[in-house]
């Protein structure tokens, strides 16, 4: 039989979308997880260089004492040994914010509230705090491919903490302000949905 070249289909950049709420959301079988994201406001079309590490099940080899023949072929001796599974890792999910002349969902869940200032004109942030409602809320992010107007896949980190928000910089040329983030997830958190 002959090899058989496929085109493959791309998801293109430009049709994917990032979403996020300043809380986690519920998963039901029954719902899409962009149906959880129904606020206007959710959308975070400000993001670039996008990255998405699933968690990661690291295994490891214990070597153990003596020796046996293999059973597979071509039957040679090896040391004894068990492989181990360890715990699944976090998930993580990194990127590039452009700044916004106002705060996005990114900084209140990284600082919560914040506080009214002048005369209730500003709203002022401060991180690391433990008041109520003014220390980081876990939320939950989404990221929504799709081919020719369809949904396709979905990747959504939930109850994720955000752990960086970085310096605010002007290094691109394109004259705009930048800042990057990092936020992590447990492995139960972490869901990728595929259209069947």
């Amino acid at each position: 039989m002959a090899n058989q070249l496929t085109t493959p289909v791309p998801i293109k950049v430009g049709n994917a979308i990032i979403y996020m709420d300043k809380a986690a959301v519920t998963v039901a079988a029954a719902a899409t997880l962009v149906s959880l994201f129904t606020a206007a406001t959710d959308i975070q079309n400000h993001v670039k260089d996008l990255t998405i590490a699933p968690p990661e099940g690291a295994v490891d080899k214990i070597d153990l004492i003596g020796e046996t023949t293999s059973t597979m072929q071509p039957l040679q001796t090896h040391q004894n040994y068990v492989l181990e599974e360890k715990p699944f890792g976090l998930a993580k999910i990194s990127g590039t914010l452009l700044v916004k002349p106002n705060e996005d969902f990114f900084e209140l869940a990284f600082a919560g509230a914040g506080t009214a200032a002048v005369t209730a004109s500003y709203t002022r942030y401060q991180y690391g705090g433990s008041d109520a409602a003014k220390k980081r809320v876990p939320c939950a992010i989404l990221l929504l491919c799709n081919v020719s107007a369809t949904d396709v896949m979905s990747v959504l980190l939930n109850s994720a903490y955000i752990t960086k928000l970085g310096d605010i910089k002007a290094t691109g040329a394109d004259g705009h302000l930048e800042r990057d983030f990092e936020a992590v997830c447990a492995p139960e958190n972490f869901v990728i949905d595929y259209l069947d």
